[in-house]
This record gives structure tokens, sequence and C-alpha cells, in this order.
């Protein structure tokens, strides 16, 4: 796997980025297994097919790292992890993307506002509020507390 230009960061890094235990971030991208007192051992899958799921890296990527927030924000918001999961496999299936939230274009970005806004709900472009030369460290950081 080459890992030119894949922004890397610990675990730990990406729960501080994102507001997100490291123990979430664990179950959501790698899955669990546990076992039921009565029927016995369960495996639940990660919530997407993560971007280093190839790689013996532990570590998350920064398209993951951008995942991450939109299933913070699901989570608050009271969807189910079984929901995101459905609704990222069928983002991935109907833009032919693996992380179509990460490419959303401008122009959709604001008529998807336009179509949340009713519902006290809003989806911006990040464009729209950082020049093109802000570090991902400085955006994510400022958005944080948006989701917490």
């Amino acid at each position: 796997m080459n890992l030119i230009g894949v922004g890397l960061y610990t675990f730990q890094e990406a729960a501080r980025l994102t507001g997100t235990s490291a123990q979430d971030l664990r179950r959501w991208l790698k899955g669990r297994a546990y076992n039921a007192p009565t029927s016995g051992k369960h495996t639940i899958p990660p919530l997407w097919r993560t971007e280093l799921a190839e790689s013996e890296l532990d570590a998350v990527s920064f398209h993951d790292l951008l995942e991450i927030r939109f299933v913070k924000a699901f989570r608050k918001s009271g969807v189910s992890t079984p929901t995101i999961r459905l609704a990222c496999e069928n983002a991935r299936h109907l833009f032919d993307h693996p992380y179509p939230d990460n490419n959303l274009p401008q122009s959709l970005a604001h008529a998807l506002h336009a179509l949340s806004q009713p519902s006290d709900h809003s989806v911006c472009h990040l464009r729209d509020y950082y020049p093109p030369n802000t570090t991902d460290i400085e955006w994510i950081e400022s958005l944080v507390p948006q989701v917490q």
C-alpha cells in the first residue's frame, strides 16, 4: 500500500480531533466481536471499509477522519449504528466512490443545505468557511466544538 499523500493519525489523535472516544473509533473502524450468553459469538463489522483496511497500521487516515465526523454527528442526533452502516453503503453505491461525503461538489452541498433547512439541519462545504491553504489540523480543531 502506498501511503504517500495519505494523512495518518493515531487513534488518540483522531479521538482528540473529532471529540470521540478512541474506543468508539476502534469499534466504528475495526468492528468488534463479543460473546452473548444465550446465542454465542457475534461479530459486528466496521461501519465502512477504511482506507487502511489492507494495511497493518493501527491508525486512522485523513479520509476516515472526515467520515468519523459524519458518524459522530449522526450518533449525536440519535441515528443507530446499523442505520449509519446502511447509509454509508448506499452513499458509496450511489456516488460510486469510497468517500462520497469528502468529495461532495460545492454546488451539491449548497443544494443539500437548502433542502435540509426546514428540519433545522445544515450542510456546508469546507470552502465556504476555510481558504484552500488551511491545514487539516486548523479546520478540524475549529469544528470539534460543533459536534460535541
